[in-house]
């Protein structure tokens, strides 16, 4: 079947939540921040781990290395269960993951963590720099979810959907929850706005994966 075009085969409503993702190490590597781990990097061989070639943690991490030009030896892994147990074991030394599955591991000191992924810092995390503010400027990356509808949606339908889910979702209550969660609300946002981000992101990985030279197998 051809690919899903998300930005073009539905209508995006309402972005709800961003999810972001922790920049860690296992605790024994020799840095504490994003500069010292680039530097590192640069002075001798590091490996990363991912859920799989093509993954988002394995693009992250490849964006990452491109805004600075290092390089560093990729391992994918079949999940990020996998890939946590040997960044903690020091079998591999970094990786991006998921803030809400790694964030017990990191309050624990069995992963230290460097910096927050997206471009605002996280409210679970509120000292942890991003890693646009540690040195790469630009750096944004995070998982959202969002409401989309099908295509030929009434106009007044998508506005009540984007209406309610906002309300719903910005309530004391609701942003408490999700905060627990590692995660952060959206703030409110129209349609246009939300369609204008996806299509943004869309562009951006295309771009990163082109770059990459990675391949569907």
């Amino acid at each position: 079947p051809a690919p899903l075009d998300l930005g073009r085969s539905f209508i995006p409503v309402v972005q709800m939540v961003t999810l972001p993702y922790l920049l860690v190490v296992n605790p024994s590597l020799p840095v504490s921040n994003v500069k010292e781990l680039i530097a590192l990097a640069k002075a001798r061989p590091l490996i990363y781990a991912s859920s799989g070639a093509g993954s988002v943690v394995h693009l992250a991490i490849f964006f990452f290395q491109a805004e600075d030009g290092i390089r560093m030896t990729h391992i994918p892994y079949k999940g990020s269960g996998q890939y946590l147990v040997d960044v903690m074991g020091g079998r591999v030394q970094l990786s991006f993951t998921n803030a809400l599955t790694s964030m017990p591991m990191v309050r624990s000191g069995k992963l230290r963590a460097l910096a927050i992924s997206t471009a605002k810092r996280a409210s679970a995390f509120p000292e942890l720099l991003t890693v646009a503010e540690s040195g790469l400027p630009g750096y944004d990356m995070g998982s959202w979810n969002g409401v989309f509808v099908p295509l030929k949606t009434p106009d007044g339908i998508i506005n009540i959907i984007n209406r309610d889910v906002a309300a719903a979702t910005n309530t004391p209550e609701m942003r408490e929850k999700i905060a627990g969660d590692a995660a952060e609300v959206a703030p409110p946002n129209t349609p246009a706005q939300f369609r204008s981000l996806v299509l943004r992101e869309i562009d951006l990985w295309n771009k990163i994966v082109a770059s990459s030279g990675i391949r569907i197998e």
